[in-house]
């Protein structure tokens, strides 16, 4: 029982660096080669930087019908151009955890480990540093660190 507990708990752990890497390649647009800014979806799902979309039909009015870059898909231009397309909410998503990933390869520290003891010492200067977190678990909305993450410890 214990073992089920424990993986159902363990799945809910994404490790952060793998994270990053599967939501990569669903964040970047095509046109820029870069991550996703104020991005548009087209009616074939394919979604791109609004700025690159109107850079790339900038010689197309609205009302024309125009291909998708990916699919080659015809679409027509919404009457008040690019920027009246749809906001494609699973990649906005996605964009957030990649946010939630870089800062946690970067800057976060556990939010587990070295909690307060209960100890009232103003003394912070001889308290061990937290150790980094590498996880996030969605479960209890925690940063993680190995150790946390792996023992459950949240």
């Amino acid at each position: 029982m214990f073992r089920m507990a424990e993986a159902s708990a363990s799945s809910l752990v994404v490790e952060a660096s793998l994270l990053l890497k599967r939501i990569d390649d669903l964040t970047q647009c095509v046109i820029c080669d870069n991550t996703l800014t104020r991005q548009k979806s087209l009616p074939c799902f394919h979604t791109f930087c609004v700025d690159c979309l109107q850079q790339h039909y900038a010689d197309e009015e609205p009302g024309a019908d125009v291909s998708c870059p990916v699919c080659r898909r015809i679409f027509t231009i919404p009457d008040d151009g690019v920027e009246a397309l749809p906001h494609n909410f699973f990649v906005e998503n996605l964009l957030d955890a990649k946010k939630i990933s870089k800062q946690l390869t970067t800057q976060r520290r556990c939010d587990v480990c070295g909690d307060d003891d209960g100890d009232d010492d103003d003394d912070d200067d001889h308290k061990p540093e937290k150790p980094f977190a590498t996880s996030y678990c969605g479960e209890c909305a925690q940063f993680l660190c190995p150790m946390c993450s792996k023992y459950g410890h949240h």
